[in-house]
């Protein structure tokens, strides 16, 4: 009687090839997840910046409604890297109630553009914003740009703002160097008439 079984070469040969095939799907796997990492956090970092322009155009266009009939002064402040608008949004004919004074300012130590309501403390609205990366430009109504930190009888002259965000995300592939970035840009024209 016969004994069949593999010999020696043959079982080297397919563990060689075993170990190959395994060493290829590993880097496959490997590159996909690489790949698939890289678009959430673009995707995030758009997601974030999109958002964030949205809530401020949303709230800007709102700036010196007066819900009791009587408009209020827009901007409260404004400057290159803050603003600070209100509304009446409820009509009771002040703006101490929640989300009706609203301040958009960069934070240079925290890289981080922050957002605050009413008398709170400001929250981080989007963060990984270096320096330079937020930027507020007004405009009157002969399109002359305002700069600096503006008064009051400047900010009562804006008629509009633009808003410049970019937000730079470490890339979390550890090959390129390259970080993600993502831009965003709005212009806003103020809609309510100061007094």
């Amino acid at each position: 009687m016969t004994r069949r079984g593999f010999s020696l070469p043959e079982v080297l040969v397919s563990t060689f090839f075993l170990t190959l095939f395994s060493v290829m799907l590993y880097q496959f796997n490997r590159a996909v997840l690489r790949s698939v990492r890289l678009q959430e956090v673009r995707g995030e970092a758009q997601e974030v910046a999109r958002i964030a322009i949205d809530v401020m155009t949303r709230e800007l266009r709102l700036s010196g409604y007066g819900g009791a009939g009587v408009p209020l002064p827009r901007l409260r402040a404004a400057g290159p890297e803050r603003v600070e608008v209100q509304a009446d949004l409820n009509g009771d004919g002040d703006t101490g109630d929640a989300n009706e004074i609203v301040t958009y300012a960069y934070d240079l130590e925290r890289e981080t553009l922050m957002r605050a309501t009413g008398t709170a403390p400001p929250q981080p609205m989007v963060e990984h914003v270096p320096e330079g990366n937020f930027l507020l430009r007004y405009r009157d109504d002969s399109n002359v740009l305002l700069e600096g930190e503006l008064d009051e009888a400047t900010r009562a002259r804006v008629r509009q703002i633009e808003i410049g965000l970019r937000v730079v995300y470490p890339n979390p592939d550890p090959a390129p160097a390259a970080p993600i970035v993502v831009t965003q840009h709005a212009t806003v024209e103020l809609r309510n008439a100061a007094p």
